[in-house]
C-alpha cells in the first residue's frame, strides 16, 4: 500500500525509542528510494524524548493517559501520510514489495557482539556527536548572553528570549502565542527533555499556557514540529542536506496546519456550535472524498493486471 518492504517497520517502530537511531537503522533497506522515504517519515513517530513532554502537560492539565495516546495516534498517523503522499512523487521498484525469507538466526560470539557495539557507537558519536556539540555551544550562547548586557546566565534579556518575543505573534493563532513557550520549543530543537525544564524555569506551565487548549494544542505542535538537531543531522548524513531541510520543513508546516486545526476547532466550540458543525461537516466531506477517489484508484489498479 505505501510502497515499502516490510523492514521499513523496523525504522518507524524504533522512533518511538529514539529518531536518530531509527534514521541510522534504515540503513539495512536494500533499495535507496525505500530507504531515503523510510528514513524521512520515521521522525513523525514521537520519541521517548516528546513522551517527557506529554505527560508533563496532561498531569498538570489532568487530561488523562488518553490525550498522551492520542499524540502516538497523531504521529503515526502523520508517517503514513507522508509515506502515502511520496509514493506519488517517488517511483518504486516492484522488488521492494516482495516478501524475503527470514534467514536462521545463530547465537553470536561476544566478539563479534563487541565489535558489533563499538562500530555503532562510534558511528554515531562521528556522526551526530558532533553536530550536537556544535549546537548545543549555539544554544547555550544564545541562552546566557545579550546584546547590551553581555553575559546574564539567562532571564529574560538573553538573546534566546529576545528572538522568542519576535517569533512569538505567529504561534497566536495556535493558542500559545508568548515567548515563554517560543523560548521552550526553540529550545527543543536542540533536545525535547528540555521542552519541560526551560518551562519550568520561565515561571511555570500555568504562566505559559491560559487554557487546556492551549496546552493540547502545544502538544500537538510538540508532537509533530521539527525533529532535534541531531536527528536532522543523521538524516542529513543518510539522505543529504536537502533532505534534511524538507524534513524541517515538512514537520513545521504540519504541526502548525494540525495545531491550528485544532485550536480553532476548539475556539468555535466555545463560541459559536453552528459555525462548529459547518466547518467539521465541510472537513468531513472533504476526507469522504479522497477515501473515495484513492477507493476507486485502488480499484482501478487491481483491475488492470486482471485484464492484461
Amino acid at each position: 500500500k505505501l510502497g515499502l518492504s516490510g523492514r521499513a517497520a523496523f525504522s518507524v517502530i524504533l522512533g518511538l525509542g529514539c529518531s536518530v537511531t531509527a534514521v541510522l537503522s534504515a540503513r539495512g533497506i536494500a533499495y535507496a528510494s525505500a530507504r531515503r522515504r523510510a528514513a524521512f517519515a520515521a521522525p513523525f513517530v514521537p520519541c521517548s524524548a516528546r513522551l517527557a513532554v506529554f505527560t508533563a502537560i496532561t498531569a498538570y492539565f489532568g487530561l488523562g493517559g488518553l490525550t498522551v495516546a492520542a499524540m502516538y495516534v497523531c504521529g503515526f498517523i502523520a508517517a503514513v501520510v507522508v509515506l502515502k503522499i511520496s509514493s506519488a512523487f517517488v517511483r518504486t521498484d516492484a522488488a521492494e514489495k516482495t516478501i524475503l525469507e527470514i534467514p536462521p538466526y545463530r547465537l553470536p560470539s561476544p566478539s563479534r557482539v563487541a565489535r558489533s557495539v563499538w562500530s555503532s557507537v562510534s558511528s554515531f558519536v562521528v556522526r551526530v556527536g558532533s553536530v550536537i556539540l556544535c549546537v548545543g555551544v549555539i544554544m547555550w550562547v544564545l541562552s546566557n548572553f545579550s546584546v547590551a548586557d553581555g553575559f546574564t546566565g539567562g532571564g529574560e534579556n538573553s538573546l534566546m528570549c529576545t528572538l522568542a518575543s519576535l517569533v512569538a505573534p505567529v504561534f497566536s493563532p495556535l493558542g500559545f502565542g508568548n515567548w515563554r513557550a517560543v523560548t521552550a520549543l526553540i529550545s527543543g530543537i536542540a533536545a525535547k527533555e528540555t521542552v519541560v525544564s526551560v518551562i519550568a524555569s520561565l515561571g511555570g506551565l500555568g504562566e505559559v499556557f491560559a487554557s487546556r487548549h492551549a496546552a493540547v494544542s502545544f502538544l500537538i505542535f510538540t508532537c509533530l514540529y521539527v525533529p532535534c538537531i541531531a536527528t536532522l543531522g543523521a538524516l542529513a548524513k543518510e539522505n543529504g542536506a536537502k533532505s534534511a531541510l524538507l524534513s524541517a520543513l515538512v514537520h513545521t508546516l504540519s504541526a502548525y496546519l494540525c495545531s491550528y486545526l485544532y485550536y480553532s476547532a476548539a475556539v468555535l466550540i466555545r463560541t459559536d456550535t453552528a459555525a462548529t458543525a459547518a466547518v467539521w461537516s465541510c472537513l468531513a466531506a472533504v476526507v469522504a472524498t479522497a477515501a473515495a477517489v484513492l477507493t476507486v484508484k485502488t480499484k482501478k489498479k487491481r483491475r488492470k493486471p486482471q485484464a492484461a
